[in-house]
């Protein structure tokens, strides 16, 4: 009799352990999911931002182009 309480003990301490490492599972699962949302969010901010430079440099290259033609009027021929 005694020999199955200690191993009903013994299973019983067995499963306390697991149910711990699952709740600790669990937590860390937890903490990655919300780790990996935090990741998500930043490289779609990286994202806009550089679309948003994309576009602002074109306009800039344009702009740019505008004004070498606007100041090609000035330039002194034969010098």
């Amino acid at each position: 009799m005694r020999d199955i309480q200690e191993k009903v003990s013994a299973v019983s301490l067995q499963s306390q352990e697991i149910a711990s490492a699952a709740e600790e599972q669990s937590a860390v699962a937890h903490e990655i999911s919300n780790n990996m949302h935090t990741i998500k969010s930043a490289v779609e901010r990286n994202a806009d931002t550089i679309n948003t430079l994309n576009v602002k440099s074109e306009e800039m290259k344009h702009s740019a182009s505008q004004v070498s033609e606007q100041l090609a009027v000035f330039r002194l021929t034969g010098a």
